[in-house]
């Protein structure tokens, strides 16, 4: 390993790492063994761990978040603590690929794209019911595992759910975010955004592509929040019309046209 790599190491007492399986722009995943077993453990970069800005708040937004939750849809949580100022978080390790490595290959079945919308559904929902909203769920943040399960990871951009929207936009991914999450709308964030989310995972889960793209940020903004995605089945005319129109319900622009989300 490099004097970079090594740089970036910190000793996690009584775990050992491995080698580096992903890097984000605050923190790094490196693949551990304790005891025997292996874990991903997350760290936050040395270059931001001394700071007490927006980075160092979503990490440990994050570990605190996914201590409280547990779902086979989500990573679970072994433990959490601070080296040398960097927190870290200790999780399941999950062999596999993710979403976007999946479906580069071709569309998926029907019956893949169910279960893992029956998955990722059921972990949103745990989310929801802590009040919280995960605000980026995407392809890169959905891991398939060896037995084709999926997992949501990456809480970095998690927050509380608002009543208002007399409030700042919170972004996580513009191709994947919701026009009341853009600010495009001025609805309330709650756990609907995460459904718009989830609708337009699962469309390009069957069609290999999202219902909207451009390179300009402000245009594809503009088009998650008025222009109608063109209809599932008219690229994948294989598709049952009872998933098309559970994708078409969760890409509603108004969040109460979309499924409810239950806090308690």
């Amino acid at each position: 390993m490099g004097d970079r790599a090594h740089s970036e190491r910190c000793d996690i007492p009584g775990v050992k790492l491995l080698e580096i399986i992903g890097r984000g722009s605050h923190s790094l995943v490196y693949r551990g063994t304790r005891e025997g077993r292996t874990y991903a453990v997350k760290i936050q970069r040395p270059e931001v761990a001394d700071a007490t800005g927006e980075a160092a708040l979503r990490f440990r937004r994050e570990a605190s978040i996914l201590a409280c939750l547990r779902h086979p849809g989500l990573p679970a949580i072994l433990d959490l603590g601070e080296v040398d100022g960097r927190p870290y978080i200790v999780q399941e390790f999950v062999s596999g690929r993710t979403l976007t490595e999946v479906i580069a290959d071709s569309p998926l079945a029907e019956a893949s794209i169910v279960a893992i919308g029956k998955r990722l559904a059921g972990a949103l929902a745990e989310v929801h019911k802590r009040g919280m909203v995960h605000c980026d769920v995407k392809p890169d943040n959905i891991l398939i595992d060896d037995s084709g399960g999926a997992r949501l990871i990456d809480f970095g951009f998690a927050v509380r759910a608002s009543a208002s929207y007399e409030r700042e936009s919170v972004v996580g991914t513009l191709l994947y975010s919701a026009p009341e999450q853009s600010g495009m709308l001025k609805r309330p964030l709650d756990g609907r955004s995460d459904l718009y989310s989830l609708g337009v995972v699962l469309y390009e889960c069957a069609t290999g592509m999202p219902p909207f793209s451009h390179e300009e940020a402000g245009e594809l903004v503009r088009q998650h929040a008025v222009v109608p995605p063109q209809s599932v089945r008219r690229t994948n005319p294989m598709l049952s019309p009872a998933l098309a129109a559970i994708i078409d319900k969760l890409l509603a622009k108004d969040p109460d046209d979309r499924y409810p989300v239950s806090y308690t």
